[in-house]
């Protein structure tokens, strides 16, 4: 008995030490939780409570003159998880997968990271809202994202650029004013349970973020419209490889339009809009060859792609370039715009050198010096060039501001190229003169005429005319600046009508328009291909203004590489021009100074060269051939199509051939 008792004592004294010890335990572990560990899981448990992220205010908004807007912010549903709150991540990225139609793997993989939030998904549709919220996952919340549109697409495209994931402006105006659109970020601090359900003791600590500053830019996008159309058609007509527009305001230094071919869209940066026989319809070829190839290969071709050819391409302008040479002339007295000169076809004054005028094989023979801007005789202004000298003529590269940059609202903008003005010969001077032998930027060459148009003023060229904030109040406006006088009036005044002359008797004559009073200059440069001139590369380009009583408006097209008949200045340039500047007077209350009636252009397609010819005259439409003029020829092709609504002024171009003997 007694064996028994001190047995059941020993079980209960083992009993009890086991009952001692636990108790132990957990009073140790519950003061370690308390005393020791209390920092670190309190930290933990506020972690997995608290949300704590920054936010963004609304992108500011960019707009054209008129009040359009360009580039603005919609709304994106985002679905933001939670790694540290979802326990089994291998369940929730199978069910997630399935609710979404993901794929699991990479749900999984974007979970498998030390970062406290992660985006599972971008651009919710509405369903997948729903399915969302009915379900039973936690760790996950659906959060609104301002994302960037740009409702024109490609419209604009090098000037507006685009943002990138994280809305920091990458190129055009997005990129230059990000600071200004970006606004001040906020913060969002408040306590959630695993449901992502605020608790009751929340403590709201959040900082409202605000809103960026709206941009108001000097861009019609009724112009633009009309730019891009006509940079498609050009590109259509002749083949080029790159077609720019520019358009600017005179007197402002506004850019009106800007317009390149090939684009692409804004809002889908890496989208080719690139064939020139199906300009409207995105290239899936190249997008396919894109999706096959690592970034890395394809990644220069996108970057050439994004530039802003207006302020990061050079080139050598050509006869365009003589406008310049010819106000450096006239300012300085070397030479007068009635001055008698003689073209034989060869500039024979510089010996050692082969140099010819362009129309070598027809001379122009016996000139004034305003006659030889209208034919763009390049032995007059090797003639003029000799007069002024390097010195005097380099002066003046700078007075119109072509050895600097222009200082324009872009980023990535490029200078000239020229030698050093001592390490210039006499040979090197002449081709200058008529404007090969150096390069500049089509913005650089369109700012200096506007001074030779206006009374002699170099004005910085600009974009973004007023910042606003949110409210629509202007919180900043920019004025013109004007650098400095380049010429004189007087000149301005003697130049403007000698660039009347070129349209109305010279080689610009495809630009002149009833009614207006259009001035420019026609260019034709051969191409500078890897250091040495190609033979049948050029650059064609045409520089107008209007009302060449007052000018208000110019633009400038360059047509890299056209192919065909149509390599001049004039024959691929000279009707875009007339129509831009002519929509611009229209617009702006112009009064014209000679009536015109709209009509419809016939239908020539099918036609005989003679039937083409009676039915323009019964029309009243003057008409220019482009092909195989003999007889028997039939029309392939018009310009502007059948049934465009015109006007009496603008020429038909009709392209004929001669069919094919069968054999």
């Amino acid at each position: 008995m007694n064996k028994q008792r001190l047995k059941l004592n020993r079980r209960i004294l083992v009993m009890a030490l086991l009952i001692y010890g636990a108790l132990f335990a957990v009073v140790a572990k519950l003061g370690q939780v308390q005393l020791i560990d209390s920092g670190d899981m309190t930290e933990k448990a506020y972690g997995q409570w608290t949300k704590d992220y920054w936010t963004q205010g609304e992108r500011g908004e960019i707009y054209d003159r008129d009040g359009k807007v360009l580039a603005e912010n919609i709304v994106s549903q985002t679905v933001i998880a939670t790694p540290e709150m979802i326990e089994d991540k291998t369940t929730f990225a199978t069910v997630f997968s399935e609710l979404l139609k993901l794929d699991p793997l990479e749900v999984l993989n974007k979970l498998d990271t030390e970062r406290s939030e992660v985006i599972l998904r971008e651009d919710l549709t509405l369903d997948e809202m729903q399915v969302l919220m009915s379900s039973d996952l936690s760790g996950i919340e659906i959060r609104k994202k301002n994302k960037r549109f740009y409702p024109y697409h490609e419209f604009a495209a090098h000037i507006l650029g685009f943002t990138n994931y994280d809305g920091v402006g990458q190129y055009g105006l997005e990129r230059y004013y990000n600071a200004y659109l970006t606004g001040t970020p906020g913060r969002v601090m408040k306590m959630t349970d695993a449901g992502n359900n605020n608790v009751l003791f929340n403590l709201d600590r959040s900082i409202q973020a605000e809103d960026g500053r709206n941009l108001i830019t000097s861009l019609d996008m009724e112009l633009q419209e009309l730019a891009e159309d006509e940079a498609i058609t050009i590109a259509q007509r002749t083949q080029a490889k790159q077609v720019q527009i520019l358009v600017m305001d005179v007197n402002r230094g506004e850019i009106l339009s800007a317009a390149a071919f090939p684009n692409y869209d804004v809002n889908a940066p890496t989208t080719f809009l690139w064939n020139p026989e199906a300009p409207s319809d995105l290239n899936a070829e190249k997008i396919e060859e894109w999706n096959e190839k690592p970034w890395s290969e394809i990644s220069e071709e996108v970057y050439q792609l994004w530039r802003t050819p207006y302020i990061m391409d050079s080139y050598e302008p050509g006869s365009t370039f003589k406008t310049l040479v010819a106000a450096a002339a006239l300012e300085e007295a070397r030479v007068n715009q009635k001055e008698g000169f003689y073209c034989d076809g060869f500039v024979r004054q510089i010996r050692g050198a082969d140099i010819r005028c362009w129309s070598w094989e027809h001379p122009h023979g016996a000139e004034s010096f305003s006659d030889g801007l209208a034919n763009s005789c390049n032995e007059v202004f090797v003639e003029v060039g000799q007069r002024l000298g390097v010195d005097t003529f380099y002066r003046y590269l700078d007075q119109f501001g072509l050895n600097r940059l222009t200082g324009v609202d872009l980023r990535g903008e490029q200078a000239g190229i020229y030698a050093k003005s001592e390490d210039i010969n006499a040979v090197e001077l002449a081709t200058m003169s008529f404007g090969q032998g150096f390069q500049l930027t089509p913005l650089q060459l369109l700012t200096g005429f506007n001074a030779i148009l206006n009374g002699g003023y170099l004005i910085e060229p600009h974009l973004v005319t007023k910042i606003a904030n949110n409210e629509g109040k202007v919180v900043e406006s920019f004025d013109p600046n004007i650098l400095r006088q380049a010429v004189s009036r007087e000149t301005s005044d003697e130049l403007r009508w000698m660039l009347r002359k070129v349209v109305e008797e010279g080689t610009g004559k495809r630009a002149d328009l009833k009614g207006y009073q259009i001035g420019g200059k026609t260019g034709t440069a051969q191409k500078l291909i890897n250091g040495s001139y190609e033979d049948g590369a050029v650059i064609a380009s045409f520089i107008a203004a209007a009302p060449m009583d007052a000018p208000k408006y110019s633009v400038l097209i360059i047509v890299d590489e056209p192919q065909g008949e149509l390599t001049g200045g004039g024959s691929t340039s000279g009707y875009a021009s007339s129509r831009l500047l002519a929509f611009l007077l229209d617009k702006n209350g112009y009064q014209q100074t000679e009536e015109w009636e709209a009509v419809s252009a016939p239908n020539l397609i099918g036609l005989t060269k003679e039937e083409a010819i009676e039915t323009c005259k019964k029309e009243g439409l003057p008409y220019r051939f482009i092909g195989d003029r003999e007889l028997g020829s039939f029309v392939t092709a018009q310009y502007p199509q059948p049934g465009t609504e015109l006007d009496e002024r603008f020429y038909i171009e009709i392209h004929i051939e001669k069919p094919e003997k069968e054999s």
